[in-house]
């Protein structure tokens, strides 16, 4: 089993000004692009390379494991274990049960859809969801090159 961890830097808490949230994405971004460049076939990034994942890719997805950790016995698993085997458990009956496809595909509103769905502007910067802001209630610009991305006036 593979064991990353994230040390704290400079006295601060988790590592980060921002919080551990930020230190756990901060230390599993490298280990993303290398996976993006190291698999020998290649990897879904899911929601980011698209909603529907092609048929025979692996999938990296985030996963909440406090949503499974309880539907399954521990067994003697301390708190991390239990948490990557009921993450692994559910997905297996997921996948098995059919039902795995459905949650690719949640359930939003065109409104919603098309936020999700923001394109890279052409500086590629990625747009975290924190830094979408409507100008004229409308449209979406980039904070970086300050281009428009998005137009949901069609949408209201």
């Amino acid at each position: 089993m593979c064991q990353f961890k994230s040390e704290p830097k400079d006295g601060l808490r988790g590592g980060s000004p921002f919080g551990e949230v930020a230190t756990s994405t901060h230390a599993g971004l490298p280990w993303l692009l290398h996976l993006r460049r190291q698999c020998k076939r290649p990897v879904h990034f899911w929601p980011f390379d698209g909603w529907a994942v092609p048929e025979g890719k692996s999938v990296v997805a985030e996963v909440y494991p406090a949503l499974w950790m309880r539907r399954f016995e521990r067994e003697g698993r301390d708190g991390d274990d239990q948490a990557a085997y009921a993450v692994a458990a559910w997905l297996q009956r997921a996948d098995q049960n059919g039902s795995l496809p459905s949650y690719f595909n949640p359930p939003l509103t065109l409104k919603e859809r098309e936020i999700a769905d923001i394109p890279l502007p052409e500086c590629g910067y990625k747009i975290k969801p924190s830094e979408i802001r409507f100008v004229d209630g409308e449209h979406v610009k980039c904070p970086s090159c300050g281009k428009v991305v998005l137009n949901v006036k069609h949408l209201d």
